[in-house]
């Protein structure tokens, strides 16, 4: 639902059901199919706050990369999605060396447990 209310260009109803998420996750017994589902919500809701121009707010990415880092095992996937969000608000914000450090990581895990032509068309641009 947040990802069609965002593709709506509706960001406070996106926000909300990621919100909404994040509450019922929190609430869920603990395990590796939670954490990996939070990790999801978090990068999501670190995205908002970074396209409404709220990059202190952006927090959530953080946690979602601890999160992430720390879970065994490791899901490639998410993590090369909280880097990309990463690398796209530190570009944003003119840090262009952590972005290229983001932006080399998610290259060493696209080469490492391969990339989709979506994945490595995503890095092309975002490289760009």
């Amino acid at each position: 639902m947040a990802r069609i209310a965002q593709e709506r260009d509706d960001i406070d109803a996106s926000r909300a059901h990621l919100e909404h998420a994040a509450t019922v996750l929190h609430a869920a017994p603990p395990g590796a199919d939670r954490d990996r589902l939070r990790g999801w919500v978090l990068v999501g809701l670190g995205d908002q706050h970074r396209r409404t121009g709220r990059y202190p707010a952006a927090g959530p990415r953080s946690r979602a990369r601890q999160m992430v880092e720390s879970a065994q095992p490791r899901d490639h996937v998410l993590y090369a999605a909280v880097l990309t969000s990463q690398g796209i608000t530190a570009k944003e914000l003119g840090d262009l060396e952590t972005a290229a450090r983001c932006y080399a990581k998610v290259s060493r895990i696209h080469g490492e447990a391969g990339a989709t032509p979506a994945d490595a068309a995503t890095l092309a641009h975002n490289l760009a």
